[in-house]
């Protein structure tokens, strides 16, 4: 798995003030030769130390401005496209990201004001190389998710599974779904799930050891797969858990050439996070068994 990394989270001392920023794990992911360090700002042209910057939204578009207003859009741009070309001549499978950069920016930027407020959103560079499909991580979510795996389910699992499947189902359709509230077949079964992991691969989802969502999925040929089934606790979800999961999955199939899985029609919000994790829509498919449209997405490697 090849890693890209915001350069200041690695210890190089390229943020606006000259200052590192630095966290152990991705100085030494650098050093063991497991990540690339790169900065969009340099790439783009601007020096270190140079001014805050932060975006702002101008005729509803995305500016960068400084604290003296001086727009230094251009110099983002730039960093951001060549980023993404860097990132896809690599052929980086998970770049991480500073959070709260005008470049690198993945959840959360300065919302343009320079008083230290925050808003949910993305950087330049982030937009820039999630509309190539690649897999991007803020750096808070990879630490945090660095505490998640994938066990395979247990006989006494199973209570605690379908409580979590049903949970997380039944808030899901509560929320979006015009059709009432539900699920897929069997989610709220513990014999359903029972007799689906002897024809998949049924796996628990933890975090620190606690078990708080489920894996389903299946294996179609030696370089295909297909996710069935993925849910995580209500309360947990956002926090970089599916994320990580999909990363864990991909690697640990990493001949795998193609993956897909399918989600309802009027669940837009999965729709942009399975993009967000390089996913592109496929096909749509009318499914009898829950009376309305899936939406089919796949996932090329490299693509």
């Amino acid at each position: 798995m090849k890693y890209m990394v915001s350069a200041c989270l690695a210890g190089r001392s390229c943020r606006y003030n000259g200052k590192p920023f630095a966290f152990p794990l991705f100085r030494e992911m650098v050093e063991r030769g497991e990540a690339e360090p790169f900065c969009p700002e340099l790439l783009g042209g601007l020096p270190t130390p140079r001014d805050c910057a932060e975006i702002q939204i101008i005729n509803n578009e995305k500016r960068v401005l400084t604290d003296k207003g001086e727009d230094v859009s251009v110099f983002y741009r730039r960093g951001a496209d060549m980023s993404a070309r860097l990132a896809l001549r690599e052929k980086a499978e998970c770049i991480i990201l500073k959070n709260g950069s005008p470049s690198c920016g993945f959840g959360k930027i300065y919302d343009g004001s320079f008083s230290g407020n925050m808003i949910a959103g993305q950087g330049i560079t982030a937009d820039s190389l999630r509309e190539k499909g690649l897999f991007l991580f803020n750096h808070e979510s990879f630490l945090q998710s660095e505490a998640v795996t994938l066990k395979k389910i247990r006989e006494e699992d199973y209570k605690e599974f379908v409580q979590i499947s049903t949970e997380a189902f039944q808030a899901d359709s509560k929320a979006f779904s015009p059709y009432g509230i539900g699920g897929p077949e069997g989610y709220d079964s513990i014999p359903w799930y029972q007799e689906a992991s002897e024809r998949g691969k049924m796996f628990t989802i933890r975090r620190n050891a606690v078990l708080v969502g489920g894996l389903f999925y299946t294996l179609k040929s030696d370089h295909r797969g297909w996710i069935n089934r993925i849910f995580i606790k209500p309360s947990l979800q956002g926090q970089g858990i599916g994320r990580r999961v999909f990363f864990k999955l991909e690697q640990k199939y990493s001949s795998i050439r193609e993956w897909g899985l399918d989600t309802p029609h009027w669940a837009e919000h999965n729709q942009n996070f399975y993009r967000s994790m390089g996913y592109r829509i496929h096909r749509e498919i009318f499914s009898r068994e829950v009376g309305y449209k899936l939406v089919v997405l796949k996932k090329k490697k490299n693509q």
